[in-house]
């Protein structure tokens, strides 16, 4: 995969906005959960859809 540069949004209430680019890559839907990573000494962000096991 080619890397992109792709910005959302955060409101003053703390959601982010994702792009549609995102959500299609990930297939995310409403209500899917994400983790965000974020390793020591970088100013960087991970993002993992959370896969539910059951």
């Amino acid at each position: 995969m080619q890397k992109q540069f792709l910005s959302g949004g955060l409101t003053s209430k703390g959601q982010l906005t994702i792009p549609v680019e995102i959500r299609i890559l990930l297939d995310l839907k409403t209500g899917d959960r994400l983790a965000f990573i974020i390793k020591e000494n970088e100013k960087k962000v991970y993002v993992l859809k959370f896969i539910d096991g059951s």
